[in-house]
């Protein structure tokens, strides 16, 4: 038996279900008995019930498919906590599915998070929407309260050349800081990540909404120096 299919299996094996990995390790030309003695190994070194891999019996069989079923589904409802309020459900599922795990595994930890989620601080949509605070407030803020600042300064300068080199310096800055702000506040703030985020795409696809209420700004306050 090789140490490098023991590593593998113990790299992986709260990745992947056991079925995925013996597949990844017969492409690389590893026989089944190998593999085989390679579980028993891994299992021996990480304290999981074990028997001789061609003596097993059926209930110390029954023992290791169940700490493996255990492991499985506590990697999924780990990874479905860290990604529900990113991806939808359809996408986690698909994710998984190709990992090698189970449509029955996935569902049966999907109830085992909610159960937990609605023991711990409320239901699913309730969590989702905490996650989401702040969201909108600060993607208006963004996407309306930047132009409206940023035409309120544009107003003050004598002519159209220097006004258009200062909004586009401004907007360039302000797109740059919306992106940075996302970067740092998406592990810990994820609702004002995400406004800020789209705010930042909002402004670039529909450029000509934050334009036009630069304009606007201009326009309705006159500034002293700023000729229409």
């Amino acid at each position: 038996m090789r140490s490098e299919v023991v590593d593998y299996i113990r790299q992986h094996r709260l990745i992947y279900s056991r079925q995925a990995i013996e597949e990844e390790l017969t492409k690389y030309g590893f026989s089944p008995a190998e593999i085989e003695e390679a579980w028993y190994e891994a299992n021996r070194l990480e304290n999981i019930p074990n028997v001789e891999p061609k003596a097993r019996d059926h209930e110390a069989g029954e023992e290791v498919n169940r700490r493996e079923a255990e492991t499985n589904s506590s990697y999924i409802v780990a990874y479905l906590r860290q990604n529900w309020t990113i991806y939808n459900q359809r996408a986690l599922e698909k994710k998984l599915n190709r990992q090698g795990f189970s449509q029955e595994e996935i569902e049966s930890a999907w109830e085992e998070l909610l159960r937990s989620e609605r023991e711990t601080s409320g239901s699913y949509e309730e969590r989702k929407r905490k996650a989401n605070k702040w969201f909108w407030s600060t993607f208006f803020g963004f996407f309306l309260g930047c132009p409206i600042v940023i035409g309120l300064i544009v107003r003050y300068f004598k002519d159209f050349t220097a006004a258009g080199n200062a909004f586009v310096i401004l907007a360039g800055i302000a797109l740059v800081g919306g992106i940075i702000g996302t970067i740092a506040l998406w592990g810990t703030r994820r609702g004002v990540a995400k406004g800020l985020l789209a705010g930042v795409l909002c402004s670039i696809v529909l450029g000509f909404i934050p334009i036009s209420i630069v304009m606007g700004v201009c326009i309705v306050t006159k500034g002293p120096n700023w000729h229409p």
